[in-house]
C-alpha cells in the first residue's frame, strides 16, 4: 500500500477536511468580534452535521 494513490488520496482528504473544520470553527468563533452579530448556534450545528455527512 505504500506509494499508492490510496495513501495520497487519504492524506489529502483528511488534511482538507481538518483544515475546513478549523476554518469554519474560526469563522464561528470570531464572527461576533468582526461583525457584532451573534451567529445562530443552531445553524452552526446544522452546518457541521451537513458538512460531516456530505464529506
Amino acid at each position: 500500500m505504500h506509494d499508492t494513490f490510496y495513501v495520497v488520496a487519504h492524506f489529502h482528504l483528511m488534511l482538507s477536511g481538518t483544515a475546513m473544520v478549523g476554518i469554519f470553527s474560526g469563522v464561528y468563533y470570531y464572527f461576533v468580534s468582526l461583525f457584532g452579530i451573534k451567529y445562530s448556534r443552531f445553524f452552526a450545528i446544522l452546518h457541521l452535521l451537513y458538512y460531516s455527512g456530505g464529506h
